[in-house]
């Protein structure tokens, strides 16, 4: 088997002539909403952890990473 893997090609490859052509795949869009009228009422929920979520294993207290808003629309 490695005699296989020995023996020179017979004829070299030849240069890929398709380099000048560029297939573009069609973009697909995806629909978004409109936002909510701005003069809708707004109900804003904070969830507070509790004390002792508040505190690292190590002894460190947490600090807030991000915020999380969301919108719905009650009907």
């Amino acid at each position: 088997q490695l005699a296989l893997f020995n023996e020179p090609e017979s004829e070299p490859m030849p240069p890929v002539a398709d380099a000048d052509e560029e297939v573009v795949a069609p973009v697909k869009r995806r629909g978004k909403r409109k936002p909510l009228s701005a003069d809708l009422p707004r109900i804003e929920v904070i969830h507070e952890l509790p004390e002792h979520e508040l505190t690292c294993a190590c002894g460190c207290r947490k600090h807030v990473i991000s915020d999380e808003i969301s919108e719905q629309l009650d009907i």
